[in-house]
């Protein structure tokens, strides 16, 4: 998909992974626009309000991991998240780069963050379904909040073997006539 944003002076969006940041006060809309074989052109479009700075300055009172659901097609496919804390006021602030990104199961897949602001990739290392988790713990004392998404491995095996035993290891035939 193409990204765009409609006014890079509130939010500027990655065109290579489609993250959005927060620029200044207002509003932008964020566009995705695929382009399709026969010349169609399907466009998604998010508003997104910039009310303030991108700083923590109330208690964090949940965490939202975007997306909620996000798959791949085999191992080594990569698929990234962010994520938005939600403050006891109400507000929205972007928490990607102060989390502690986790996975439930290492056989489904692994989880890295990576440049502030730009997400955790999860990367699949085998078929299944995981939880990716991610942990904020505030400086100074407050409450530990968590925010889950789903990351699913569609192809590829659950299991990798690395030997093959047939018992018993000889056997001894007879042929009919």
């Amino acid at each position: 998909v193409v990204w765009a944003s409609s006014n890079p002076g509130v939010a500027t969006v990655n065109a290579g992974t489609g993250v959005v940041t927060a620029i200044g006060p207002g509003v932008s809309a964020i566009t995705a626009t695929a382009t399709n074989p026969d010349g169609t052109k399907p466009t998604g479009v998010v508003v997104v309000t910039v009310t303030s700075s991108a700083t923590v300055s109330s208690p964090i009172a949940s965490i939202t991991v975007i997306p909620g659901t996000q798959g791949v097609a085999a191992p080594n496919d990569t698929a990234q998240f962010i994520a938005i804390g939600t403050t006891t006021t109400g507000a929205t602030v972007n928490l990607t780069n102060q989390v502690a990104w986790s996975i439930s199961s290492s056989s489904v897949g692994t989880i890295t963050a990576v440049a502030p602001l730009s997400g955790a990739i999860a990367t699949g290392t085998g078929q299944g379904t995981a939880t990716v988790t991610a942990l904020y713990t505030p400086g100074g004392g407050g409450n530990v909040v968590t925010g889950t998404a789903q990351f699913t491995v569609s192809g590829g095996t659950n299991e990798k073997y690395t030997a093959v035993s047939l018992i018993p290891n000889t056997m001894t035939l007879s042929a009919s006539s």
